[in-house]
């Protein structure tokens, strides 16, 4: 950790900061878990307002409504990446934290660091519930990472939805949207040109539509396994791949469909059917360009060569294996980013519109 407010991670491609504003954003939408939660001194709680999320000085959250041990107490919360950092904050000599009743933190960490002993930690959390969020976070610490980097793209809110519809016209409400998502894209091939600088085009390939089907919660353990068994070694079955990975896999809250083992078996039924799959694409996309793929098609959804492209993707690459929302999700995610960053065809205006996949999770936010 280089800051206080910055934890430094290792990811699977990397080393990601995670800002401590992304711990206040899980707080304030409830991103999280919330059955059986209890404090770390083992007290069951509940959640029953988290509070106003505070910009200025004192807590983070204040007039939260919370019950503990089955009392309900109004107060602040305080949100850190370990208890430890209340006194490197100095919280505990300022009285504008005497309001708060209960610490919120990642991980209880190491509670002995430098000037600060054991015992002068505890006596002065000593009355102070702490809850850890790790234990019950949605997806890994890394998704979390990605989707707040995106929100947060150029220091703009994407959540000022309210100011958006009352201060736009129509006309500046479609350029606006149309920009963002063009640097979504743009985005996405930055992230698919950093997998092929690292690996083959088939095993970005290969890693990168197994993170889709991984779905937010199990994205990294799919992609673990895409990296340690590639295309020319995938020889176990999707029953022997998600016993191999039992204690990696998060399956509270998932709907069936997106249940691992069924992406494996999915994933196992295209391996058998086209193998070299990836490789598909390439000859293809030569194709499609032969026949005036990139001439034809312009921001038009139903047109006769955006309906041959998906037909070519969906029924003669990946031979129907998952259902179409899944698929344009695997299109929009990782294919056409893909294709962009190797430079096998200019896939901007196609991916801005492309059919819709599934819907990304996003906070309910109030308006």
């Amino acid at each position: 950790m280089n800051d206080l407010n910055v934890f430094e991670l290792q990811g699977l491609y990397g080393s990601y900061s995670l800002p401590e504003s992304v711990l206040q954003h899980i707080w304030h939408y409830g991103d999280f878990n919330h059955k059986e939660l209890r404090t770390q001194s083992g007290k069951p709680i509940s959640i029953l307002n988290p509070g106003r999320w505070n910009h200025n000085e004192g807590p983070d959250f204040l007039e939260a409504v919370l019950k503990i041990d089955g009392k309900t107490i109004v107060g602040a919360v305080e949100v850190h990446f370990e208890p430890i950092n209340w006194f490197y904050h100095h919280h505990h000599k300022n009285p504008f934290f005497d309001s708060v009743i209960l610490h919120v933190v990642l991980t209880m960490g190491n509670q002995e660091r430098g000037d600060l002993d054991r015992s002068f930690f505890l006596n002065s959390l000593r009355d102070l519930e702490t809850l850890a969020l790790l234990p019950h976070l949605n997806m890994d610490l890394e998704s979390y990472a990605i989707e707040h980097a995106l929100l947060t793209f150029e220091k703009k809110n994407l959540f000022d939805f309210k100011y958006i519809t009352e201060h736009l016209s129509e006309a500046e409400r479609i350029e606006f949207f149309y920009a963002e998502a063009k640097k979504r894209f743009h985005r996405k091939v930055k992230f698919a040109k950093k997998r092929l600088d690292q690996s083959s085009w088939e095993e970005a390939c290969h890693v990168m539509l197994l993170e889709v089907l991984g779905y937010s919660r199990n994205r990294l353990t799919m992609a673990n396994i895409g990296l340690q068994h590639p295309l020319p070694h995938w020889n176990l079955s999707a029953e022997q791949l998600y016993q191999k990975y039992k204690s990696d896999w998060k399956l509270s809250g998932i709907r069936p469909a997106n249940q691992p083992l069924v992406r494996l078996r999915q994933y196992t039924s295209l391996m058998e059917k086209e193998p070299n799959w990836p490789n598909r694409i390439i000859e293809n996309i030569a194709l499609l360009k032969e026949h005036g793929l990139t001439k034809t098609i312009c921001n038009h959804k139903r047109s006769p060569m955006m309906q041959k492209m998906k037909t070519v993707f969906r029924s003669d690459i990946l031979h129907n294996f998952v259902g179409e929302t899944r698929f344009h999700t695997i299109m929009i995610d990782a294919l056409l980013p893909l294709i962009e960053a190797e430079k096998l065809m200019d896939t901007e205006t196609i991916w801005l519109d492309w059919w819709l996949g599934g819907v990304s999770r996003m906070p309910v936010v109030s308006i």
